[in-house]
């Protein structure tokens, strides 16, 4: 998902910068996509985030399109994407301290090749008496 959400907005924004795992995850297959030092001042978190999606909080994956149309229209509060692009450098730069420091599997590649190892696992079924459904561990 993280290539696809990616690359269609690179389509869009060629000179974007996406960087993927910046936090480490809090819960498992979570997926956050956000925006930090831009958009609503009452909709930041304490670290500067704008939350563009959460799959923890909306129970799926976005579409790559939804994406792309949160950050056009969230430029367009700006006037476009310059004024956006200045108003975020400023508040990195001024706002250092809240921000935590990246994970260590930080990474700005996108798309991102997936490892060998990780296309061939094959996922193992396993029961779950709590809920008596199957579930997929990989």
């Amino acid at each position: 998902m993280y290539n696809e959400v990616g690359g269609e907005l690179k389509k869009v924004f060629p000179n974007i910068k996406i960087i993927g795992n910046y936090e480490k995850l809090n819960h498992m297959e979570g997926f956050d996509v956000y925006m930090r030092g831009v958009g609503f001042n009452t909709e930041l978190d304490e670290t500067g985030r704008y939350m563009l999606f959460s799959k923890h909080i909306e129970k799926r994956f976005p579409t790559p399109q939804e994406i792309v149309d949160k950050v056009i229209m969230l430029a367009l509060i700006y006037g476009d994407t310059f004024r956006m692009a200045e108003e975020q450098n400023t508040f990195m730069r001024e706002n250092k301290k809240i921000i935590p420091k990246p994970y260590k599997n930080v990474h700005d590649k996108c798309p991102i090749e997936i490892p060998e190892s990780a296309k061939q696992k094959t996922p193992k079924k396993v029961f779950n008496t709590t809920t008596h459904r199957s579930k997929i561990i990989i």
